[in-house]
């Protein structure tokens, strides 16, 4: 059964005002990985019990700009893969827990006591509940007081009566700081007495939401521009009141994607809850790169305010959406005419981006016995949007067939992978005839014959090659 939660509003006043809410990521500086199925980890439900513990220590808190004092309202984990189930019928996750404990320890060697902040909760809908690739906070029901010395361990748990491989979350490689318990109920109900928590070389990846001193920016899910021009917005403000003047710089990670505006930010103790906007405009290429993701880079902090010097707050992902599409273009495409009489005519073609690599371009007449042109041409990065000439020449027949229309088409042969095997856009072409219908006698006079029988002859040609018998 599904309690349902209480709503925790958290007020807390210090000299510097009214606080609001900052969440952060812990042990960025550390190597990501993940686990799921049977092993070792927190949403395993490969057990019916489990008991995860893992050991933050203090620094860790201090690098995410986590300030003595703070308290610690929310808990995120990354979902790897969705957990399968613990109850009777292996679809939902019963009992789950959240608890904490601190330790003036390092290293973690036996399962510590804790202090239950969150649940027993229950969901009945894995699916939705815990989506992979993505952050799942749970809100407290009893927000964490740290005092900036200890270390804190945060243990996850689950209770339940059965057991489906599944489950997994990301983690942070890190050594000799976390255990994991598990059993199919032989242990008892939570907290699992003389459980024993093998050592593991990961700790959870997990987001603080807190209230001390801290950069927050909206939205955190990251934005959009445009190679166009099109632009996208942030807004920035800081969760306290500083007690000096806070300067935060904006830079991009890739100036040829998007550039801010502005570039630096100040903040004093009467507008610091004041959000301030950052646009960020799209910049154009030539190239079909895709959609290309790019950051818009927070220094971090500088101030004559302790609190706040050093503060590096988050980035603001930014994904520059293309423009840009390979094509190899000729031009014109109709209206070109050639002659059997071995008349040419003229077409361009370029490329509508720059390649990484040569491309050549393979040319070929529909109807070679009316018209040919050359094997093919080449582009480099260098000349991609010269035009190159194509000559057109027609061919001669013996038939009176009239004007026959053809196609010159073309394809890209490279090691760019936008360019091989593309077509080019067909040129039609009409190749004029030369030859009429028509029969020629010879001679057409002076002939002789006699009474007696003698004979004189003549003979009869065609002007040009027939399609069918004439008689």
């Amino acid at each position: 059964m599904i309690r349902l939660r209480k709503l925790i509003i958290v007020f807390i006043l210090s000299v510097n005002g009214l606080f609001a809410q900052v969440t952060v990521e812990l042990l960025t500086n550390a190597t990501e990985g993940n686990a799921a199925g049977s092993a070792d980890g927190v949403l395993n439900t490969y057990f019916h019990d489990y008991k995860n513990q893992a050991l933050y220590l203090a620094p860790d808190l201090f690098l995410a700009s986590i300030t003595s004092g703070s308290s610690i309202s929310e808990i995120g984990i990354k979902v790897f893969q969705r957990p399968a189930g613990n109850n009777a019928a292996k679809t939902h996750i019963v009992n789950f827990r959240i608890a904490f404990a601190t330790t003036s320890s390092t290293t973690l060697s036996t399962l510590a006591t804790t202090t239950v902040v969150y649940g027993p909760e229950d969901f009945t809908n894995p699916n939705t509940d815990f989506p992979a690739g993505q952050w799942k906070m749970f809100t407290l029901d009893t927000p964490i007081l740290w005092n900036g010395t200890d270390n804190l361990i945060i243990e996850f748990s689950i209770d339940g009566v059965n057991w489906k491989r599944g489950g997994g979350v990301y983690n942070r490689q890190v050594s000799n700081r976390s255990l994991y318990g598990q059993s199919d109920s032989n242990h008892g109900a939570y907290p699992f007495s003389s459980m024993i928590g093998p050592l593991l070389t990961h700790v959870p990846s997990l987001k603080f939401t807190h209230n001390g001193p801290g950069i927050v920016l909206d939205p955190i899910g990251g934005i959009t521009t445009t190679e166009a021009g099109g632009t996208g917005t942030f807004n920035v403000k800081l969760n306290s009141a500083p007690t000096a003047d806070v300067t935060i710089g904006l830079s991009s990670s890739d100036d040829t994607e998007g550039i801010p505006n502005p570039t630096s930010l100040t903040f004093t103790s009467s507008n610091y809850a004041t959000n301030q906007t950052v646009t960020v405009t799209g910049q154009d290429d030539a190239a079909d790169d895709g959609d290309v993701d790019y950051k818009i880079v927070t220094a971090a902090a500088t101030s004559a305010d302790p609190t706040y010097n050093g503060i590096d707050g988050d980035d603001m992902g930014v994904v520059n959406n293309n423009d840009d599409t390979a094509a190899i273009v000729a031009n014109p495409t109709t209206g070109l005419t050639t002659t059997e009489g071995g008349g040419t005519d003229l077409f361009s073609v370029t490329l509508a981006t720059p390649p990484t690599n040569l491309v050549t371009v393979l040319l070929s007449s529909s109807i070679p016995t009316e018209g040919t042109v050359p094997a093919s041409i080449q582009f480099l990065a260098s000349n991609w949007n010269v035009p190159q000439t194509v000559t057109v020449t027609g061919i001669d027949d013996i038939a009176a067939d009239g004007g026959q229309a053809y196609q010159i088409n073309g394809a890209g042969s490279s090691a760019d992978g936008k360019y091989h095997n593309l077509s080019m856009s067909s040129v039609s072409v009409t190749n004029s005839d030369n030859d009429t219908p028509g029969l020629t006698v010879s001679p057409t006079s002076g002939l002789t014959t006699t009474e007696a029988g003698g004979s004189a002859s003549f003979t009869v040609e065609l002007d040009s090659k027939s399609s069918a018998n004439v008689s």
